[in-house]
């Protein structure tokens, strides 16, 4: 098992070295590379508008929804939504009208992902320990889940609402780093294309409680191995939703 994991982590690494060999021997590469310039620019622009505009989201919050509104869901649905939209939208309009490079080319493919399964299922599996002592721990108590239900309240719609545009904003999250990144940077940088990615993927989790700051860095590159595999971002996706969703599912049982 061990060299199986050993061949699935370091065979994408390899080729990746190769095609970027390939690359750099090549006339394209010593011209200007704007792709790579316009993807590292609009990420910035992207996270910029990400981190700024939790201000205005509160600005919306408070001018469109009524006082009487109850609870932290209408902020949180207008949380997910302005998440997914940002992390998807500069990305999707940079890579079809600048990069002019089809969409399955960063990652939202689904050939190849049929034999990897596994690797998220076992990363999963050895996770859940973790997740469910940290779930227990007063900062994750705290943290998680972004929206807890009011005492008594049903799991539906609201919570179940929640979970779904959760989850979506998940996808929208591994298309920015491990597709719209990885794979915009990678004939450039080959596989340290994933260091570059963690990098930023580390600084949005600060603030987050320090142990799962810290997971994000071994995250960000694993996922990112997983993605070059792949060439895909669907198998991390589901795994970074599985982790999220165990999480909030742990820590509202042991606040029962």
């Amino acid at each position: 098992m061990k060299q199986k994991i050993y061949r699935f982590l370091a065979d994408p690494w390899l080729e990746q070295q190769r095609l970027q060999r390939e690359f750099l021997e090549s006339a394209q590469a010593d011209r200007i590379d704007w792709p790579v310039i316009w993807i590292s620019v609009t990420a910035a622009v992207t996270m910029t508008l990400l981190h700024y505009g939790s201000g205005w989201g509160r600005l919306l919050y408070e001018a469109f929804v009524p006082s009487s509104a109850t609870g932290s869901f209408p902020r949180q649905i207008l949380w997910a939504v302005t998440q997914t939209l940002l992390y998807i939208l500069v990305p999707w309009l940079t890579i079809r009208f600048v990069v002019r490079r089809p969409l399955s080319q960063f990652g939202l493919g689904f050939r190849g992902i049929g034999g990897s399964l596994w690797m998220p299922l076992l990363m999963y599996l050895v996770m859940v320990p973790f997740i469910l002592w940290f779930s227990g721990t007063p900062q994750f108590q705290r943290m998680y889940p972004f929206y807890r239900p009011e005492m008594g309240e049903s799991f539906w719609p609201r919570m179940i609402v929640w979970q779904l545009l959760y989850a979506v904003q998940f996808v929208a999250l591994e298309f920015f780093f491990r597709g719209y990144l990885i794979h915009g940077w990678k004939l450039r940088f080959g596989p340290y294309a994933i260091f570059a990615a963690m990098i930023p993927y580390c600084l949005i989790h600060f603030g987050k409680p320090l142990p799962e700051t810290l997971g994000s860095i071994v995250a960000g590159v694993v996922l990112g191995l997983l993605s070059l595999k792949t060439n895909s971002i669907w198998p991390g996706a589901a795994l970074h939703i599985a982790v999220a969703w165990t999480m909030d599912a742990a820590v509202l049982r042991g606040s029962i």
